[in-house]
């Protein structure tokens, strides 16, 4: 039976392989305008993804940090331009990903942004993470 399934599956690779040659001499080389018009039809995706792959990359550094309001801290009077840049490029990807129906880009974009806890933008350009609101206690 062990060999009956090797068989199979080699003559399925001679097929493929065949299939794949024949393709390879029949398929007209792309023309310099195909080449241009598949690279254009590309890059809205590889913008996507380069955008959401920063956000992931500069959300993770700050809020998986064990200590993120000293890294805020650090940032500094810059944290209020940080913000508002980072918001300018998420709402550029929410748009995007809405537009293309992407479900699963907007669950990633999603996870992304669920890290950021309430936050306080400061006059000053400081960013402070809020306290946890107190949990109520139940009377007795």
């Amino acid at each position: 039976m062990k060999n009956h399934h090797l068989i199979l599956a080699a003559c399925a690779v001679a097929l493929t392989t065949t299939a794949i040659g024949q393709s390879l001499l029949t398929t007209p080389p792309e023309t310099s305008e195909q080449i241009a018009a598949r690279q254009v039809l590309a890059a809205p995706a590889q913008t996507r993804d380069v955008i959401l792959g920063q956000l992931n990359d500069a959300f993770s550094r700050l809020w998986d940090h064990p200590n993120p309001q000293g890294v805020l801290d650090q940032i500094g009077t810059k944290g209020a331009a940080l913000f508002a840049i980072n918001t300018q490029f998420a709402t550029v990807l929410q748009t995007l990903l809405t537009q293309e129906g992407d479900t699963e880009a907007l669950a990633k974009f999603q996870a992304i942004l669920a890290k950021i806890p309430p936050h306080t933008i400061n006059q000053d350009g400081t960013v402070t993470i809020n306290p946890p609101e107190p949990t109520p206690t139940p009377d007795p």
